[in-house]
Parts: structure tokens; C-alpha cells; sequence
């Protein structure tokens, strides 16, 4: 998947106090790479998350299926994860400290 792309995420599992936060569309503006070489993408969304009192405009987010990408023509199961600090994303690779995984989703390229 390339920067640029535009996903619509929706709710699909794991935590029922996030699921009226979605569905909600962005635009992938980062890949991330952790230290136990897993990919996230940033996703910029069009409408901010709103969950425990905090807003959120970035969400991270990676796929849950072994040789499915995000991105695909057909949708993909996502683990969905807040961004606890948007300064350990700086770092390369980017500190799974950030991340604060929320419930599963599922991406549909838009």
C-alpha cells in the first residue's frame, strides 16, 4: 500500500465502547516500521476519533490476515491502535509505546 491511499475503517470486534467511534475515512500518510518488523500505517483521518475523553486525528493501523495487505481490492481485517504519543512515532524504527490497540476493524480502499 502507498501514502496517499484513501481507506474507509469500520468496526468488526474486541472492544464494543469503540465501536461508535467508526466508521471513519482518512488518508494514509505514513508507513511505520517497528522493532519487531511489524508494518503500521498512519492514517490521517477526515474526522477526528473521539474515545475516553481524548480526540484523535491519527489512528495506526496493520492487518490481522497473514498475506493480506491493506489496501487490497477486497477488504482486510486491521488491528486498530490510538496514538498514546505521537513523538515516539519519530523515532525509526517507530516504539510500540505509542500504539494503544483499541478493537479490530475492517479497511475498504476508497
Amino acid at each position: 500500500m502507498s501514502v496517499g491511499t484513501h481507506l474507509r475503517i469500520e468496526y468488526l470486534d474486541q472492544n464494543e465502547s469503540f465501536a461508535g467511534s467508526l466508521p471513519r475515512s482518512g488518508v494514509v500518510s505514513r508507513k511505520l516500521r517497528t522493532a519487531d518488523s511489524t508494518t503500521w500505517y498512519l492514517l490521517d483521518l477526515d474526522d477526528p476519533v473521539e474515545y475516553t475523553g481524548s480526540q484523535h486525528q491519527k489512528i495506526a493501523i496493520r492487518s490481522r490476515w497473514e498475506g493480506h495487505e491493506i489496501g487490497e481490492a477486497e477488504p482486510t481485517s486491521v488491528f486498530i491502535a490510538l496514538i498514546r504519543d505521537p513523538s515516539l512515532l519519530e523515532d525509526d524504527p517507530a516504539q510500540t509505546d505509542a500504539f494503544e490497540l483499541v478493537a479490530w476493524g475492517m479497511s475498504h480502499t476508497q
